[in-house]
Protein backbone atom coordinates (compact mmCIF):
# COMPACT_ATOMS: atom_id res chain seq x y z
CA UNK A 1 0.00 0.00 0.00
CA UNK A 2 1.39 3.28 -0.91
CA UNK A 3 0.95 5.99 1.18
CA UNK A 4 0.78 9.68 0.22
CA UNK A 5 4.73 11.62 0.38
CA UNK A 6 3.53 13.81 3.53
CA UNK A 7 2.37 10.91 6.03
CA UNK A 8 5.82 9.26 5.19
CA UNK A 9 8.24 10.52 7.46
CA UNK A 10 11.67 8.62 7.88
CA UNK A 11 13.51 9.40 11.03
CA UNK A 12 17.15 7.94 10.84
CA UNK A 13 18.37 11.65 9.73
CA UNK A 14 16.97 13.20 12.89
CA UNK A 15 19.50 11.18 15.75
CA UNK A 16 21.07 14.12 17.41
CA UNK A 17 22.64 14.02 20.88
CA UNK A 18 20.69 13.83 24.52
CA UNK A 19 18.13 11.41 23.33
CA UNK A 20 17.80 8.25 25.52
CA UNK A 21 18.34 4.39 23.79
CA UNK A 22 14.53 4.22 23.74
CA UNK A 23 14.08 7.57 21.70
CA UNK A 24 16.89 6.70 19.56
CA UNK A 25 15.02 3.14 18.64
CA UNK A 26 11.94 5.50 17.91
CA UNK A 27 13.68 7.53 15.63
CA UNK A 28 15.29 4.80 13.69
CA UNK A 29 11.26 3.36 13.26
CA UNK A 30 10.48 3.14 9.04
CA UNK A 31 7.21 5.16 9.57
CA UNK A 32 5.65 7.54 12.58
CA UNK A 33 2.33 9.60 11.80
CA UNK A 34 1.71 12.77 14.04
CA UNK A 35 -1.88 14.36 14.56
CA UNK A 36 -1.61 18.00 15.80
CA UNK A 37 -1.22 16.96 19.59
CA UNK A 38 -1.93 13.27 19.23
CA UNK A 39 0.37 11.10 17.04
CA UNK A 40 -0.15 8.03 15.85
CA UNK A 41 2.86 5.53 15.74
CA UNK A 42 3.52 2.38 13.34
CA UNK A 43 6.58 1.23 14.39
CA UNK A 44 8.61 -1.87 11.84
CA UNK A 45 11.15 -2.63 14.23
CA UNK A 46 14.69 -4.24 12.33
CA UNK A 47 15.39 -5.70 16.00
CA UNK A 48 12.44 -7.55 17.09
CA UNK A 49 10.49 -10.76 15.56
CA UNK A 50 7.43 -9.97 13.82
CA UNK A 51 4.93 -9.00 15.59
CA UNK A 52 6.76 -7.95 18.28
CA UNK A 53 5.77 -7.91 21.55
CA UNK A 54 5.27 -3.82 22.42
CA UNK A 55 3.71 -2.83 25.83
CA UNK A 56 1.27 0.29 25.55
CA UNK A 57 3.78 1.96 27.51
CA UNK A 58 6.50 1.40 25.79
CA UNK A 59 4.22 2.30 22.49
CA UNK A 60 3.14 5.66 24.34
CA UNK A 61 7.03 6.32 24.98
CA UNK A 62 7.22 5.91 21.11
CA UNK A 63 4.40 8.38 20.59
CA UNK A 64 5.96 10.72 22.50
CA UNK A 65 9.63 10.78 20.85
CA UNK A 66 7.87 10.83 17.82
CA UNK A 67 5.63 14.29 18.42
CA UNK A 68 8.80 15.74 19.39
CA UNK A 69 10.99 15.56 16.79
CA UNK A 70 8.58 16.09 14.26
CA UNK A 71 8.16 19.73 15.85
CA UNK A 72 11.55 20.16 16.42
CA UNK A 73 12.41 19.42 13.15
CA UNK A 74 9.63 21.27 11.53
CA UNK A 75 7.65 17.97 9.51
CA UNK A 76 4.34 18.45 8.63
CA UNK A 77 2.02 16.90 10.62
CA UNK A 78 -1.58 15.48 9.37
CA UNK A 79 -3.78 17.63 10.75
CA UNK A 80 -6.45 15.00 11.49
CA UNK A 81 -6.18 12.38 13.56
CA UNK A 82 -9.24 10.74 12.56
CA UNK A 83 -7.94 10.68 9.08
CA UNK A 84 -4.81 9.51 10.40
CA UNK A 85 -6.30 6.46 12.21
CA UNK A 86 -8.16 5.59 9.61
CA UNK A 87 -4.93 5.71 7.01
CA UNK A 88 -2.96 3.86 9.64
CA UNK A 89 -5.61 1.10 10.12
CA UNK A 90 -5.56 0.50 6.70
CA UNK A 91 -1.87 0.30 6.33
CA UNK A 92 -1.76 -2.11 9.43
CA UNK A 93 -3.95 -4.36 8.08
CA UNK A 94 -2.98 -4.58 4.35
CA UNK A 95 0.81 -4.70 5.15
CA UNK A 96 0.22 -6.27 8.21
CA UNK A 97 2.80 -4.44 10.61
CA UNK A 98 2.61 -4.24 14.39
CA UNK A 99 1.81 -1.00 15.93
CA UNK A 100 -0.03 0.52 18.66
CA UNK A 101 -2.25 3.06 17.73
CA UNK A 102 -3.78 6.05 19.80
CA UNK A 103 -7.66 6.90 19.94
CA UNK A 104 -10.34 4.39 18.85
CA UNK A 105 -8.31 2.53 17.02
CA UNK A 106 -6.30 1.41 20.11
CA UNK A 107 -9.53 -0.66 21.19
CA UNK A 108 -8.60 -3.17 18.87
CA UNK A 109 -5.30 -4.23 21.04
CA UNK A 110 -6.96 -2.96 24.68
CA UNK A 111 -9.56 -5.68 24.50
CA UNK A 112 -6.90 -8.27 23.59
CA UNK A 113 -5.40 -8.67 26.93
CA UNK A 114 -3.64 -11.59 25.46
CA UNK A 115 -1.48 -9.28 23.16
CA UNK A 116 0.12 -7.50 25.63
CA UNK A 117 2.64 -9.18 27.32
CA UNK A 118 2.64 -6.97 30.94
CA UNK A 119 -1.10 -7.03 32.34
CA UNK A 120 0.00 -3.14 33.12
CA UNK A 121 0.60 -2.52 29.61
CA UNK A 122 -3.52 -3.77 28.99
CA UNK A 123 -4.95 -1.72 31.92
CA UNK A 124 -3.01 1.31 31.07
CA UNK A 125 -4.62 0.78 27.22
CA UNK A 126 -8.01 0.23 28.42
CA UNK A 127 -7.47 3.78 30.72
CA UNK A 128 -6.76 5.47 27.69
CA UNK A 129 -9.38 4.56 25.61
CA UNK A 130 -11.69 5.56 28.79
CA UNK A 131 -9.90 8.64 28.54
CA UNK A 132 -10.47 8.92 24.61
CA UNK A 133 -14.09 8.46 25.21
CA UNK A 134 -14.47 10.53 28.87
CA UNK A 135 -12.80 13.78 26.73
CA UNK A 136 -14.70 13.04 23.30
CA UNK A 137 -10.59 12.35 22.00
CA UNK A 138 -10.95 10.96 17.80
CA UNK A 139 -14.63 9.76 18.85
CA UNK A 140 -17.38 11.34 20.07
CA UNK A 141 -17.65 12.09 23.86
CA UNK A 142 -19.44 8.41 25.28
CA UNK A 143 -19.26 8.69 29.20
CA UNK A 144 -20.95 5.64 29.86
CA UNK A 145 -18.35 4.23 27.44
CA UNK A 146 -15.55 5.83 29.75
CA UNK A 147 -16.95 4.16 32.76
CA UNK A 148 -16.84 0.57 30.75
CA UNK A 149 -13.25 0.45 29.91
CA UNK A 150 -12.25 2.61 33.19
CA UNK A 151 -13.69 -0.36 34.90
CA UNK A 152 -11.63 -2.93 32.73
CA UNK A 153 -8.69 -0.95 34.12
CA UNK A 154 -9.85 -0.57 37.57
CA UNK A 155 -10.44 -4.46 37.52
CA UNK A 156 -6.46 -4.84 37.13
CA UNK A 157 -5.33 -2.23 40.00
CA UNK A 158 -4.43 0.49 37.23
CA UNK A 159 -4.57 3.67 39.35
CA UNK A 160 -5.51 6.39 37.22
CA UNK A 161 -8.12 4.57 36.12
CA UNK A 162 -9.70 4.17 39.90
CA UNK A 163 -9.13 8.13 39.83
CA UNK A 164 -10.47 8.65 36.62
CA UNK A 165 -13.67 6.42 37.61
CA UNK A 166 -13.70 8.37 40.69
CA UNK A 167 -14.62 10.98 39.26
CA UNK A 168 -17.21 9.58 37.12
CA UNK A 169 -18.96 8.78 40.54
CA UNK A 170 -18.13 11.99 41.64
CA UNK A 171 -19.59 14.30 38.59
CA UNK A 172 -22.27 11.31 37.35
CA UNK A 173 -20.94 11.06 34.57
CA UNK A 174 -22.11 7.73 32.42
CA UNK A 175 -23.47 6.33 36.46
CA UNK A 176 -25.49 7.61 38.77
CA UNK A 177 -23.38 10.23 40.85
CA UNK A 178 -22.49 8.65 44.07
CA UNK A 179 -19.81 10.07 46.70
CA UNK A 180 -19.36 7.10 48.66
CA UNK A 181 -18.26 5.05 45.27
CA UNK A 182 -16.05 7.83 44.15
CA UNK A 183 -14.12 8.31 47.17
CA UNK A 184 -13.36 4.27 47.82
CA UNK A 185 -12.07 4.32 44.30
CA UNK A 186 -10.28 7.72 44.99
CA UNK A 187 -8.66 5.50 48.06
CA UNK A 188 -7.77 2.98 46.25
CA UNK A 189 -5.50 5.12 43.68
CA UNK A 190 -4.29 7.33 46.48
CA UNK A 191 -2.94 4.56 48.90
CA UNK A 192 -1.26 3.49 45.54
CA UNK A 193 0.55 6.77 46.20
CA UNK A 194 -1.08 8.77 43.15
CA UNK A 195 -1.07 12.61 43.51
CA UNK A 196 -4.46 13.33 41.79
CA UNK A 197 -6.42 10.41 43.42
CA UNK A 198 -4.73 11.96 46.55
CA UNK A 199 -5.64 15.49 46.35
CA UNK A 200 -9.36 14.16 45.25
CA UNK A 201 -10.16 12.43 48.42
CA UNK A 202 -8.49 15.36 50.43
CA UNK A 203 -10.96 17.48 48.63
CA UNK A 204 -13.85 14.73 49.36
CA UNK A 205 -12.67 15.28 53.15
CA UNK A 206 -12.55 19.17 53.29
CA UNK A 207 -16.28 19.46 51.89
CA UNK A 208 -17.92 16.09 53.61
CA UNK A 209 -18.57 14.20 50.20
CA UNK A 210 -19.12 10.92 50.56
CA UNK A 211 -17.47 10.74 54.01
CA UNK A 212 -17.78 13.05 57.22
CA UNK A 213 -16.02 16.38 56.95
CA UNK A 214 -12.95 16.05 58.42
CA UNK A 215 -9.92 19.07 57.71
CA UNK A 216 -7.19 17.22 58.99
CA UNK A 217 -7.66 14.44 57.21
CA UNK A 218 -8.40 17.10 54.10
CA UNK A 219 -5.34 18.26 55.16
CA UNK A 220 -3.32 14.67 55.80
CA UNK A 221 -4.02 14.08 51.71
CA UNK A 222 -3.97 17.16 50.65
CA UNK A 223 0.26 17.18 51.92
CA UNK A 224 0.95 13.79 50.43
CA UNK A 225 -0.40 15.02 47.02
CA UNK A 226 1.86 18.05 47.62
CA UNK A 227 4.49 16.61 48.63
CA UNK A 228 4.32 15.73 45.07
CA UNK A 229 4.67 18.75 43.23
CA UNK A 230 0.58 18.38 42.55
CA UNK A 231 0.29 21.86 42.33
CA UNK A 232 -4.29 21.76 42.81
CA UNK A 233 -3.04 20.40 46.18
CA UNK A 234 -0.26 22.74 47.24
CA UNK A 235 -2.80 25.59 47.07
CA UNK A 236 -5.11 23.18 48.67
CA UNK A 237 -2.88 23.06 51.32
CA UNK A 238 -2.52 27.28 51.08
CA UNK A 239 -6.30 27.71 51.07
CA UNK A 240 -6.11 25.09 54.67
CA UNK A 241 -3.67 27.63 55.89
CA UNK A 242 -4.98 30.36 55.44
CA UNK A 243 -8.46 29.78 56.62
CA UNK A 244 -7.46 27.60 59.45
CA UNK A 245 -8.67 24.35 58.49
CA UNK A 246 -7.25 21.22 59.86
CA UNK A 247 -4.09 23.63 60.79
CA UNK A 248 -3.59 26.77 63.04
CA UNK A 249 -4.18 29.24 60.88
CA UNK A 250 -0.94 30.55 59.63
CA UNK A 251 -0.59 33.16 56.38
CA UNK A 252 2.37 32.69 56.34
CA UNK A 253 2.51 29.22 55.61
CA UNK A 254 -0.79 29.79 52.94
CA UNK A 255 1.52 32.06 51.17
CA UNK A 256 4.64 29.66 50.74
CA UNK A 257 1.99 26.85 49.56
CA UNK A 258 0.22 29.48 47.02
CA UNK A 259 3.78 30.55 45.61
CA UNK A 260 4.54 26.71 45.17
CA UNK A 261 1.69 26.30 43.35
CA UNK A 262 1.63 29.53 41.39
CA UNK A 263 5.36 28.90 39.96
CA UNK A 264 3.81 25.35 38.40
CA UNK A 265 1.49 28.13 36.59
CA UNK A 266 -1.95 26.89 38.62
CA UNK A 267 -3.98 29.85 38.13
CA UNK A 268 -6.16 29.94 41.53
CA UNK A 269 -3.21 29.80 42.95
CA UNK A 270 -1.44 33.11 41.37
CA UNK A 271 -4.59 34.65 42.00
CA UNK A 272 -4.66 33.63 45.48
CA UNK A 273 -1.01 34.67 46.16
CA UNK A 274 -2.29 38.29 44.23
CA UNK A 275 -4.87 38.45 47.50
CA UNK A 276 -2.56 38.16 49.75
CA UNK A 277 0.23 40.62 48.50
CA UNK A 278 -3.02 43.00 48.05
CA UNK A 279 -4.26 42.74 51.79
CA UNK A 280 -1.00 41.71 53.49
CA UNK A 281 -1.36 38.47 54.55
CA UNK A 282 1.42 36.54 55.24
CA UNK A 283 3.59 39.37 53.39
CA UNK A 284 3.80 42.82 53.40
CA UNK A 285 0.86 44.58 51.61
CA UNK A 286 2.21 45.25 48.21
CA UNK A 287 -0.19 46.41 45.51
CA UNK A 288 2.34 46.34 42.37
CA UNK A 289 3.14 42.30 43.50
CA UNK A 290 -0.62 41.82 43.79
CA UNK A 291 -1.11 42.83 40.44
CA UNK A 292 1.97 40.79 39.03
CA UNK A 293 0.13 37.57 40.34
CA UNK A 294 -3.46 38.96 39.88
CA UNK A 295 -2.06 39.47 35.65
CA UNK A 296 -0.50 35.74 35.69
CA UNK A 297 -3.94 34.45 36.29
CA UNK A 298 -6.11 36.72 34.68
CA UNK A 299 -3.90 35.93 31.65
CA UNK A 300 -4.90 32.63 31.63
CA UNK A 301 -8.39 32.82 31.58
CA UNK A 302 -8.67 33.13 35.74
CA UNK A 303 -12.59 34.97 36.09
CA UNK A 304 -11.50 35.82 39.44
CA UNK A 305 -8.38 37.13 38.98
CA UNK A 306 -9.46 39.06 35.98
CA UNK A 307 -12.22 40.74 38.44
CA UNK A 308 -9.35 41.24 40.56
CA UNK A 309 -7.21 43.26 37.64
CA UNK A 310 -11.03 45.18 37.00
CA UNK A 311 -10.71 46.36 41.28
CA UNK A 312 -6.44 47.38 40.72
CA UNK A 313 -7.50 49.57 37.80
CA UNK A 314 -11.09 51.08 39.29
CA UNK A 315 -9.25 52.00 42.53
CA UNK A 316 -6.01 52.92 41.37
CA UNK A 317 -3.93 50.07 43.14
CA UNK A 318 -0.61 48.73 42.32
CA UNK A 319 -1.36 50.56 38.63
CA UNK A 320 -3.00 54.14 37.44
CA UNK A 321 -6.63 54.45 38.21
CA UNK A 322 -8.06 53.70 34.31
CA UNK A 323 -11.79 53.07 34.81
CA UNK A 324 -11.71 51.80 30.87
CA UNK A 325 -9.42 49.22 31.61
CA UNK A 326 -11.13 48.36 34.64
CA UNK A 327 -14.16 47.55 32.41
CA UNK A 328 -12.74 46.13 29.91
CA UNK A 329 -11.12 43.36 32.79
CA UNK A 330 -14.68 43.05 34.68
CA UNK A 331 -16.10 42.45 31.44
CA UNK A 332 -13.86 39.07 30.80
CA UNK A 333 -14.61 37.88 33.81
CA UNK A 334 -18.63 39.29 33.52
CA UNK A 335 -18.62 36.91 30.37
CA UNK A 336 -17.40 33.95 32.01
CA UNK A 337 -19.74 34.02 34.58
CA UNK A 338 -18.57 35.84 37.51
CA UNK A 339 -21.22 37.66 39.64
CA UNK A 340 -18.78 40.26 41.34
CA UNK A 341 -17.60 41.30 37.85
CA UNK A 342 -21.55 41.38 36.09
CA UNK A 343 -22.61 43.80 39.29
CA UNK A 344 -18.81 45.79 39.15
CA UNK A 345 -19.86 46.48 35.55
CA UNK A 346 -23.55 46.79 35.90
CA UNK A 347 -22.46 49.74 38.46
CA UNK A 348 -19.98 50.65 35.50
CA UNK A 349 -22.69 51.52 33.24
CA UNK A 350 -25.19 53.01 35.95
CA UNK A 351 -22.84 55.80 37.12
CA UNK A 352 -20.92 56.00 33.31
CA UNK A 353 -17.69 55.37 34.93
CA UNK A 354 -15.17 53.62 32.02
CA UNK A 355 -18.35 53.87 29.47
CA UNK A 356 -21.09 55.89 28.80
CA UNK A 357 -23.87 55.97 30.95
CA UNK A 358 -26.38 53.55 30.11
CA UNK A 359 -29.26 52.46 32.46
CA UNK A 360 -30.32 49.88 30.58
CA UNK A 361 -26.81 47.74 30.39
CA UNK A 362 -26.45 48.43 34.28
CA UNK A 363 -29.99 46.77 34.69
CA UNK A 364 -28.49 43.53 32.47
CA UNK A 365 -25.94 43.24 34.16
CA UNK A 366 -27.21 43.88 37.71
CA UNK A 367 -29.83 41.07 36.59
CA UNK A 368 -27.26 38.17 35.76
CA UNK A 369 -25.53 38.90 39.27
CA UNK A 370 -28.74 39.23 41.09
CA UNK A 371 -29.93 35.49 39.35
CA UNK A 372 -26.73 34.11 40.76
CA UNK A 373 -28.03 35.06 44.37
CA UNK A 374 -25.80 38.15 44.58
CA UNK A 375 -27.07 40.31 47.67
CA UNK A 376 -25.31 43.88 46.17
CA UNK A 377 -26.60 43.41 42.95
CA UNK A 378 -30.21 42.97 43.65
CA UNK A 379 -30.64 45.46 45.77
CA UNK A 380 -29.08 47.55 42.90
CA UNK A 381 -31.69 46.29 40.42
CA UNK A 382 -34.46 46.77 43.24
CA UNK A 383 -33.37 50.52 42.94
CA UNK A 384 -34.13 50.36 39.68
CA UNK A 385 -37.15 49.10 39.51
CA UNK A 386 -37.77 51.85 42.08
CA UNK A 387 -36.37 54.50 40.37
CA UNK A 388 -37.71 53.23 37.06
CA UNK A 389 -33.62 53.40 35.40
CA UNK A 390 -33.50 51.91 32.66
CA UNK A 391 -36.90 49.47 33.51
CA UNK A 392 -40.38 50.88 33.64
CA UNK A 393 -40.77 52.11 37.25
CA UNK A 394 -42.28 49.02 38.90
CA UNK A 395 -42.52 49.58 42.78
CA UNK A 396 -43.71 45.74 43.52
CA UNK A 397 -40.81 44.49 41.54
CA UNK A 398 -38.55 46.74 43.56
CA UNK A 399 -39.98 44.99 46.70
CA UNK A 400 -39.57 41.84 45.25
CA UNK A 401 -35.45 42.29 44.57
CA UNK A 402 -35.29 44.34 47.84
CA UNK A 403 -36.85 41.49 49.42
CA UNK A 404 -34.25 38.72 48.51
CA UNK A 405 -31.29 40.95 48.70
CA UNK A 406 -32.75 41.85 52.67
CA UNK A 407 -33.53 38.22 53.47
CA UNK A 408 -29.95 37.80 53.44
CA UNK A 409 -28.73 40.60 55.41
CA UNK A 410 -28.00 43.30 53.04
CA UNK A 411 -28.43 46.66 55.00
CA UNK A 412 -29.35 48.69 51.92
CA UNK A 413 -31.98 46.48 50.79
CA UNK A 414 -33.56 46.18 54.22
CA UNK A 415 -33.34 50.02 54.76
CA UNK A 416 -35.23 50.05 51.20
CA UNK A 417 -37.68 47.46 52.22
CA UNK A 418 -38.30 49.89 55.40
CA UNK A 419 -39.15 52.70 53.28
CA UNK A 420 -41.71 50.82 51.07
CA UNK A 421 -43.19 49.63 54.17
CA UNK A 422 -43.84 53.22 55.80
CA UNK A 423 -44.62 54.64 52.28
CA UNK A 424 -46.74 51.71 51.25
CA UNK A 425 -44.80 51.12 47.45
CA UNK A 426 -45.49 48.00 46.30
CA UNK A 427 -46.80 46.43 49.19
CA UNK A 428 -50.10 47.50 52.26
CA UNK A 429 -48.50 50.29 54.40
CA UNK A 430 -47.25 48.59 57.45
CA UNK A 431 -45.64 51.01 60.40
CA UNK A 432 -44.83 47.38 62.22
CA UNK A 433 -42.75 46.20 59.25
CA UNK A 434 -41.25 48.97 58.31
CA UNK A 435 -39.75 49.24 62.11
CA UNK A 436 -38.79 45.03 61.71
CA UNK A 437 -36.98 46.08 58.62
CA UNK A 438 -35.52 49.16 59.90
CA UNK A 439 -34.16 47.76 62.79
CA UNK A 440 -32.48 45.02 60.89
CA UNK A 441 -30.75 47.71 58.65
CA UNK A 442 -30.01 49.99 61.94
CA UNK A 443 -28.38 47.20 63.98
CA UNK A 444 -25.89 47.08 61.43
CA UNK A 445 -24.89 50.56 61.51
CA UNK A 446 -26.77 51.54 58.59
CA UNK A 447 -26.95 55.65 59.70
CA UNK A 448 -30.39 56.49 57.13
CA UNK A 449 -32.30 53.21 58.57
CA UNK A 450 -31.20 54.79 62.44
CA UNK A 451 -32.77 57.84 61.12
CA UNK A 452 -35.90 57.03 60.09
CA UNK A 453 -36.19 54.30 62.99
CA UNK A 454 -35.75 57.09 65.07
CA UNK A 455 -38.29 59.09 63.88
CA UNK A 456 -41.17 56.26 63.83
CA UNK A 457 -39.88 55.61 67.20
CA UNK A 458 -40.34 59.50 68.32
CA UNK A 459 -43.75 59.21 67.10
CA UNK A 460 -44.82 56.09 67.90
CA UNK A 461 -45.62 54.65 64.23
CA UNK A 462 -45.20 50.60 64.75
CA UNK A 463 -43.84 50.65 67.94
CA UNK A 464 -44.52 52.15 71.32
CA UNK A 465 -44.03 55.94 71.52
CA UNK A 466 -40.31 57.15 73.04
CA UNK A 467 -38.94 60.28 72.24
CA UNK A 468 -36.00 60.25 74.19
CA UNK A 469 -34.79 57.14 72.60
CA UNK A 470 -36.06 58.11 68.80
CA UNK A 471 -33.84 61.30 69.49
CA UNK A 472 -30.98 58.87 70.42
CA UNK A 473 -31.11 57.11 67.08
CA UNK A 474 -31.53 60.17 65.20
CA UNK A 475 -28.54 61.42 67.02
CA UNK A 476 -26.65 58.30 66.20
CA UNK A 477 -27.36 58.99 62.69
CA UNK A 478 -26.27 62.33 61.89
CA UNK A 479 -23.22 61.11 63.93
CA UNK A 480 -22.77 58.30 61.23
CA UNK A 481 -23.15 61.00 58.50
CA UNK A 482 -26.64 61.04 57.48
CA UNK A 483 -27.47 64.64 55.87
CA UNK A 484 -31.53 63.27 56.87
CA UNK A 485 -30.22 63.55 60.73
CA UNK A 486 -28.22 66.20 60.87
CA UNK A 487 -30.86 68.43 58.94
CA UNK A 488 -33.88 67.23 61.28
CA UNK A 489 -31.17 68.28 64.49
CA UNK A 490 -30.54 71.76 63.05
CA UNK A 491 -33.96 72.27 62.14
CA UNK A 492 -35.09 70.91 65.76
CA UNK A 493 -32.38 72.82 68.06
CA UNK A 494 -33.90 75.91 65.62
CA UNK A 495 -37.32 75.17 66.46
CA UNK A 496 -36.65 74.86 69.93
CA UNK A 497 -34.55 77.84 70.24
CA UNK A 498 -37.73 80.09 68.62
CA UNK A 499 -40.14 78.03 70.98
CA UNK A 500 -37.59 79.53 74.36
CA UNK A 501 -37.64 82.98 72.58
CA UNK A 502 -41.25 83.63 72.66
Amino acid sequence: MNLPDYLYIPFSHAITPGYSEIERKVMQSDIVFCSGVHCIAGLQWKDFSNPPSVTFIYARTCVSTAKRVCFQNGIKVIESKEIACALFSDYICGEQICGTLFDPVIKAYASLDGYFPAKKGAAAAQNYLGDCYYNGNGVEQDYKKAVEWYSKAVEKGEANAQNSLGHCYYYGYGVEQDYKKAVELYTKAAEQGYADAQNSLGHCYCYGYGVEQDYRKAVEWFSKAAEQRNAVAQYNMGLCYHNGHGVEQDYRKAVEWFTKAAGQGFADAQNSLGHCYYNGYGVKQDYKKAVEWHSKAANQGNAVAQYNMGQCYYYGRGVEQDYRKAVEWYSKAAEQGDADAQYSLGDCYEYGNGVEQDYRKAVEWYLKAAEQGFADAQSKLGCCYYYGHGVEQDYRKAVEWYSKAAEQGNAGAQNSLGHCYRNGYGVKQDYRKAVEWYSKAAEQGFAAAQFYLGKLTAEGNGIEQNTEAGMRLIKEAAKNGCEDAKQFLEHSDKTLSEELCK
